[in-house]
């Protein structure tokens, strides 16, 4: 066998390798340039604090609802700031970036070990997306309870797929109490994803829907569940004169679906740069999609990345929905074909995408973008399996493959933007964690 059929025969592999390579990279280069703020600050104080000068907290920092997070949100950092032996910020952002790369490592080894070889695909282009993705980068080099929750989704992914033996589906449970006390996303997301499951086995005919231990699951997530006491007693004595709650209007804006659609697409960084903090359109982001700049004049490539983002994903939702069209109207869709999937992999992206997604939008619940950090790796798992169900796969890895260098492109252009301006001010970003003893001063 000769080089370049040997080279054929593993590309999978080495796009894979370079993919985690970009991983590493975007995660890890510019330590100094993290985003810090009162969030990253509380948690780092409390890694620091907590077994030396403090008890353990039974609740944690205030979430974006007011509401407080349960104290394992804070447990987990200490646990992972003494395995890491961390002494300063920026260790324990390293441990959170080290952290979700064993996450895309054990994605990939899931994939290779889990999957048949005939649905491996859009695992892959899962997999080399959520390297290079710009939300993804972004939150996966924060010190920020959500942004640990990547490496717990893939843990609960490779338990849910043995979720017919006793110890996995007890396992899962567990693990799955846990993260419902890391954020509060993940109680919306367990209920969901659960309730969607618990009535697609009602139709349990097909080899692929597996029976779930439920008895074992429950008793995993109650056991699970004790250390969130404290918490449950803060939340029905917690009171607030505004609501949580935001009513109808919340439920117009389809918020949920539409972070689904944007995030895999890397649209848009604005709100990191400024764009929601009322310092205008072209404050931040406007000097960002200038770049880069030749001899001082701008060349509008990053917008033009944008563009082309845009232009991807548009053909990929309006060729899906011409699909889905031409399969209803073609044959008869019940009920049963909305809730089952003819594969694993279907089955739990529909309980993701409708099952959490229906239950969080449907409680009116200010929904942030962050609240999708939750449903890794499953929003990359959505395009790639969209863009594959095409009539032409030679066409789908070309526009895939454009998608994973725009991204790349455009997360790197992230991050330069924010070292040479030392952070983004005006928006959700704001300084540099290096250059904070100079503000402070």
């Amino acid at each position: 066998m000769n080089f370049f059929s040997r080279v054929l025969k593993n590309r999978w592999k080495l796009f894979l390798g370079f993919s985690f390579i970009c991983a590493i990279v975007l995660r890890l280069i510019w330590p100094y340039d993290i985003e810090y703020k009162y969030d990253e600050d509380y948690m780092f104080r409390r890694v620091m604090r907590i077994g030396v000068s403090e008890l353990w907290p039974l609740l944690g920092v205030e979430s974006s609802v007011d509401v407080k997070n349960p104290g394992m949100s804070v447990w987990v950092f200490v646990i992972l700031g003494k395995i890491f032996s961390v002494t300063n910020p920026i260790e324990l952002a390293q441990a959170v970036q080290i952290l979700n790369l064993i996450g895309l490592a054990l994605l990939t080894f899931f994939t290779f070990t889990s999957i048949s070889k005939t649905e491996r695909e859009p695992w892959f282009w899962t997999i080399a997306l959520a390297s290079v993705n710009p939300f993804a980068v972004i939150y996966q080099r924060k010190i920020w309870a959500q942004s640990i929750l990547p490496f717990f989704m893939v843990i609960l992914l490779i338990f849910w797929w043995r979720k017919n033996k006793p110890l996995f589906a007890f396992l899962w449970g567990l693990v799955a109490a846990v993260v419902c006390q890391i954020h509060l996303s993940g109680m919306f997301f367990v209920a969901g994803f659960l309730l969607w499951n618990f009535f697609a086995e009602k139709y349990r005919d097909l080899e692929t829907v597996l029976a779930t231990r439920w008895r074992d699951l429950i008793s995993g997530g109650f056991i699970g569940s004790i250390t969130a006491i404290p918490w449950l007693h803060h939340l029905f004595s917690f009171s607030n004169d505004e609501s949580i709650f935001s009513g109808l209007s919340q439920l117009l804006q389809l918020r949920f679906w539409v972070f689904w659609i944007t995030d895999p697409l890397g649209l848009h960084v604005g709100n990191f740069l400024g764009v929601q903090k009322g310092n205008s359109f072209f404050a931040q982001l406007g000097d960002f999609i200038k770049l880069p700049l030749i001899s001082g004049h701008p060349t509008y490539f990053l917008g033009l990345i944008h563009l082309l983002l845009l232009a991807i994903g548009s053909f990929f939702i309006i060729t899906g929905l011409i699909r889905s069209f031409c399969s209803i109207k073609t044959k008869r869709c019940g009920l049963r074909d909305i809730v089952l999937s003819s594969s694993m992999t279907g089955q739990c992206q529909k309980a993701v995408i409708l099952g959490y997604g229906l239950l969080i939008t449907l409680s009116t619940i200010r929904i942030k973008r962050f609240y999708l950090l939750i449903t890794f790796p499953f929003e990359f798992l959505w395009i790639a399996r969209l863009a594959l169900a095409g009539s032409s796969l030679k066409r789908a890895r070309i526009l895939l493959g454009i998608l994973f260098v725009a991204q790349l492109i455009l997360s790197a252009g992230f991050l330069s933007y924010i070292h040479v301006n030392g952070g983004a001010p005006q928006g959700d970003y704001g300084h540099v964690y290096r250059l904070q003893p100079k503000i402070l001063k």
